[in-house]
């Protein structure tokens, strides 16, 4: 196997993916023909699980796009068979400590080094792929979230785990944990962001954010910040606020149309 995304934040690339959720191949298989560097399939706060899944992957074959997988917990069993579906990465939540990303690593990693059980059925191509078994220590990533305070005051020993090789803020529970439920954008919860940041490029590790709007205009706006600010993983936002905020855009652009106001259907 070959992590493309790795290899590209290891060279200081900027990366964009986007959040998916809705269990349709059709879904993947548009999203698998955009520009983008990698995409996340959400099983903690979305419906999908890991059967699902395995049959989305096959409508990304044939391109560089780089599978990930949020798993709803830091667990080892989950991290294993989102690993053995072919996830090329996990984004593991609720990790706050040295210990809890001590744990997420140790489930994504073979023996001798940690406890990564070993049947990687889909992702060792059912056997075909002899080298998986060699490879996987080295290509897979261990993204571990940062989204309470308590993640923001053990960062730097988080950082130093060997093994973790990204982190991901979540804007939403990060708020919500600093007492700022619904209002990601509060400047106290950006100062921290921004302390998140500094701190992690002093150690050299590459930043993601999850970036959403209500139209897509914000968004550009809000991705290009990040991508400023020095982020090297940002989420373009998901299936489902894309398809959202497209339907709301076309509605509204056809609503403004003089025809619209002025005719009738029946004259």
């Amino acid at each position: 196997m070959k992590n493309i995304l790795k290899e590209k934040l290891s060279k200081g690339e900027r990366t964009l993916g986007t959040w998916l959720s809705i269990g349709h191949p059709d879904i993947v298989e548009i999203i698998s023909q955009m520009e983008l560097d990698w995409v996340l399939f959400d099983t903690e706060h979305g419906p999908i699980n890991v059967e699902t899944i395995q049959r989305l992957l096959p409508s990304m074959n044939g391109t560089e796009l780089t599978p990930l997988i949020r798993v709803a917990f830091n667990d080892a069993t989950l991290i294993k068979q989102a690993l053995d579906i072919g996830a090329h990465g996990v984004l593991v939540p609720w990790v706050n400590s040295k210990i809890d990303a001590e744990l997420a690593v140790k489930a994504t990693k073979y023996p001798p080094d940690a406890i990564r059980g070993t049947g990687p059925r889909r992702a060792s191509k059912y056997g075909a792929d002899k080298n998986y078994l060699k490879d996987a220590n080295k290509e897979i990533m261990t993204i571990t979230q940062v989204e309470t305070i308590e993640s923001v005051n053990n960062l730097k020993e988080i950082l130093k785990v060997k093994g973790v090789d990204a982190i991901f803020i979540g804007p939403a529970d990060l708020a919500a944990s600093m007492g700022h439920l619904g209002n990601p954008e509060h400047k106290e919860v950006e100062n921290v962001i921004k302390e998140v940041l500094e701190v992690s490029k002093k150690e050299n590790k590459p930043v993601g954010i999850m970036e959403r709007s209500i139209n897509n205009q914000d968004l550009c706006e809000k991705v290009k910040k990040r991508i400023n600010e020095g982020f090297q993983i940002v989420t373009v936002g998901s299936d489902y606020s894309m398809i959202r905020n497209a339907y709301l855009e076309g509605l509204g652009r056809i609503k403004k149309i003089k025809q619209w106001k002025e005719d009738s259907y029946y004259g």
